[in-house]
């Protein structure tokens, strides 16, 4: 533990350095009683743990990113990369207060960020100024090799905020406050039941609750031990990256340390104490979770999430109703929303609490242009917080924001694992030349391709060909379409996914190739009478009142010349239309020669030609299409009719 002597040597030495001018301070009385020692080892800080109890139990509004716990959860999954530096505060051999901080890099941060939604100073009461100026006067001395201090996710009550201003002089020259953000939060404390009734009383949150209660027993069930409580994690962890990802945004369970971070909690907080993980389940199905905290009377929404395969009940809905009934009879001063800037938040949230980042800049040049630059920050950042605002109030520009949004994280994801597989060029000139072709002239040929397999009674089935037993064949459900979409960012683009949602819930269906874990192949299926498919899916029909099985849009591994995984698709396929006595009628694209070859060596005969002309194509931000895209012409045109096998 590195160690400054009284403050007054320590602010003169520096003072005498030269580059530390600004730190010449007044005397004051309460100077030749304090000292600061900087620990930088976590042993160092776990010899004070029942100081930093005690401090923390001291304030009565202390949030769960202050305690121990949570500093010693979060050094075991981020502090490998990170130097530990926390100023401690003695007045004689007391502790008086505790500034955990660490070095990543250059920059100087809160221990526990940016995972904590909100940061402070660990004091007594009525001593913030001083601990504080101790601190950071220790911060300067001891601490080597770092360019800036940033200390983010302050609420505006919080101790650093309301006592930044009253530092010495010269060192408050050297911090800027900044505001960051704002938080959505119920405060209880006034008008509580009128609260409750307003929300719990919403029409549509009512109506959303009763759908799900008819479709069985729907509980919200608390995880009490710690082995089930890792076992929820893992679904938790699936969902949220999902859901995330059908939003357009990368989910913090996608990281590995975040993961570890939250197993860390689980073993540090008792599940059945300041914890609440619980699961939402309908007849024992989990539907739903939360991992939240309660602590002095307030309840804080920390990580929540829900199987999208249950999206038709508005799980996510559900499951906040029940957390509010439970915050009515068991929470006492705030319930928090957290992080974040969902729109459901505002429509629930009572109170915005703004947070703020304040930054402490070393002396110097690179200092000083930094602080010109925070200090323009706080001006220029209340204006693009109101125009955000507006933009998100304002339904059509809300939307368009939020498609190119979706859009450019599934543009990017695409360049990143081109990138990864070193195909950035060809990959580039592929998109350059598709995007040519759609905005001058989009001209797609299909083959249409048609296996009776049930003309009449006399009509033997399929004959089934042997598949290839390295590619596994599977359907899924919305949930796994997601997650093709984030592994392999080509075969499904991430703003096509609620246009797939919808494909779904007409009753199509998709498959997927994969072979070695990795996907080669993604069909597209559909059921019904000829003339009801292709009316649907191709504007005509050549036979009516027949059962078919229709694979209308496919995708394999671009430049793979492998024709393993449509053998083993269309083997599968053949299994299930002997099964269900359908015909196959299969849409086959000019540009997949080898998908036509393994037709061909099968029988599948080429019935007619289809050619679609699009012109102007015009992109349907708002809407969220189903092919990404509309056209503003449109035709498809028989090009080539050939008799039908057995008519």
């Amino acid at each position: 533990m590195q160690q400054s002597n009284h403050l007054r040597p320590t602010l003169s030495d520096l003072s005498s350095s030269g580059n530390r001018r600004f730190l010449q301070l007044k005397k004051t009385t309460y100077e030749s009683a304090l000292r600061c020692e900087v620990a930088t080892d976590f042993s160092e800080l776990e010899k004070v743990s029942s100081d930093w109890e005690r401090l923390w139990r001291a304030d009565c509004r202390a949030e769960i990113f202050q305690t121990l716990e949570w500093a010693r959860a979060w050094w075991q999954s981020y502090g490998h990369d990170l130097t530990l530096c926390s100023p401690i505060v003695f007045e004689g051999n007391k502790v008086i207060g505790i500034l955990p901080l660490v070095k990543r890099g250059n920059i100087v941060q809160f221990l526990g960020t940016p995972e904590a939604d909100y940061s402070d100073l660990l004091c007594e009461e009525g001593r913030e100024k001083e601990v504080l100026t101790v601190a950071l006067g220790a911060l300067f001395q001891s601490v080597k090799h770092w360019d800036e201090c940033f200390f983010q996710h302050l609420a505006k009550d919080c101790r650093i905020v309301r006592h930044c201003h009253h530092l010495p002089r010269g060192l408050r020259k050297r911090v800027k406050l900044v505001p960051s953000g704002r938080y959505q939060t119920i405060l209880l404390q006034e008008n509580r039941e009128e609260i409750f009734t307003s929300l719990l009383g919403k029409h549509h949150t009512r109506r959303r609750h009763n759908k799900l209660k008819k479709a069985g027993v729907v509980t919200l069930r608390r995880l009490l031990t710690k082995e089930e409580a890792r076992q929820h994690l893992d679904y938790f962890f699936l969902h949220h990256i999902r859901r995330c990802a059908l939003l357009g945004r990368k989910s913090t369970c996608a990281r590995p340390e975040f993961r570890q971070f939250l197993q860390a909690i689980v073993e540090q907080l008792d599940p059945s104490g300041r914890l609440r993980f619980e699961v939402l389940e309908l007849d024992g199905r989990p539907l739903a979770w939360h991992f939240s905290f309660l602590v002095n009377g307030k309840f804080l929404l920390y990580q929540h999430t829900f199987d999208l395969d249950c999206w038709d009940y508005a799980p996510g809905e559900v499951l906040l109703s029940h957390l509010l009934q439970f915050a009515q009879e068991n929470v006492a001063r705030e319930f928090d929303f957290g992080s974040g800037d969902e729109a459901y938040k505002r429509r629930f949230a009572k109170h915005t609490r703004e947070t703020f980042s304040l930054y402490v800049e070393p002396s110097g040049l690179g200092g000083w242009s930094r602080g010109w630059f925070h200090a323009g920050q706080t001006y220029f950042y209340p204006a693009l917080r109101h125009l955000q605002q507006r933009a998100k109030t304002h339904s059509g520009m809300f939307r368009l924001l939020r498609w190119i949004r979706i859009s450019t994280h599934g543009i990017m994801r695409r360049i990143r694992k081109a990138k990864r597989e070193g195909r950035l060029l060809p990959h580039g000139l592929r998109w350059i030349g598709q995007l040519v072709r759609r905005v001058v002239s989009n001209k797609e040929e299909q083959d249409v391709f048609l296996r009776e397999g049930f003309a009449g009674p006399d009509r033997n089935p399929f004959p089934c060909s042997r598949g290839n037993e390295e590619v596994e064949i599977t359907t899924g459900r919305f949930g796994d379409l997601v997650d093709v979409a984030t592994e392999c960012p080509e075969a499904v683009v991430v703003s096509e996914l609620p246009g797939f949602r919808q494909r779904l819930k007409k009753g199509d269906r998709f498959y997927t190739g994969r072979k070695s874990g990795h996907v080669v192949l993604l069909a597209w299926t559909s059921t019904g009478n000829v003339n009801d498919v292709l009316s649907r899916r191709h504007g005509r029909a050549i036979n009516s009142d027949r059962p078919t099985l229709l694979v209308y849009d496919s995708w394999t591994e671009p430049g793979s010349s492998d024709g393993a995984a449509y053998r083993q698709f269309l083997s599968v396929l053949r299994l299930e239309a002997t099964s269900k006595k359908l015909d196959l009628l299969i849409r086959c694209r000019s540009d997949q020669a080898t998908f036509r070859m393994e037709l061909e060596q099968q029988g599948f005969l080429s019935q007619y030609q289809s050619i679609r002309d699009s012109f102007l194509i015009y992109s349907d931000a708002l809407g969220f299409s189903a092919q990404g895209g509309l056209s503003l012409t449109q035709s498809e045109i028989s090009r080539r009719s050939l008799p039908v096998e057995g008519s």
